[in-house]
């Protein structure tokens, strides 16, 4: 998996800050990619330093589960980040997915749980969702070593993808 680029924190994932800011504030952030997208993806600068890329594709085959179903591959990519924070000893880390389009509540694109435009991925419906294209919020975090899991919000999101 290539190192990941990283951009000015505005730019990167939508024009949100809110998100980026409480990812910023675990221990490490994964963020789950697909093939080329790893290599496109410009990630908030503030993470810089604490994010590992998680390429789906990999994860499949290493897994064995290329073809199965698409809940079955994210759970297994997810499981190993989790797995891979736990070896490494981080308090805390943030799952986030490469098409993630960030939104803070108050810059006119949110609206009751459903993000309403400043994306390609559609209007109040989401939008592609998955690696295929930009989906609704998508975040999640987890506290390491202690009961609590967040297992991760999704707003607006269209479903499926790769």
């Amino acid at each position: 998996v290539p190192s990941p680029r990283f951009c000015d924190n505005r730019a990167a994932l939508g024009a949100g800050i809110v998100g980026k800011k409480l990812a910023a504030m675990t221990s490490h952030v994964y963020v789950l990619c697909y093939q080329q997208q790893c290599l496109s993806t410009c990630l908030p600068s503030m993470w810089e330093g604490k994010v590992t890329l998680v390429d789906g594709d990999l994860t499949d085959k290493c897994f064995g589960v290329m073809g199965q179903k698409h809940v079955l591959r994210a759970t297994l990519s997810h499981a190993a980040a989790v797995a891979h924070a736990a070896v490494h000893k981080y308090g805390s880390m943030a799952m986030i997915e490469a098409d993630t389009v960030f939104v803070d509540p108050d810059d006119g694109t949110y609206r009751g749980g459903v993000v309403t435009g400043g994306f390609d991925g559609g209007g109040a419906g989401g939008g592609g969702g998955g690696a295929s294209g930009a989906s609704g919020v998508t975040a999640g975090a987890a506290t390491l070593g202690g009961a609590r899991a967040n297992e991760g919000v999704e707003v607006g999101s269209g479903g499926g993808g790769a």
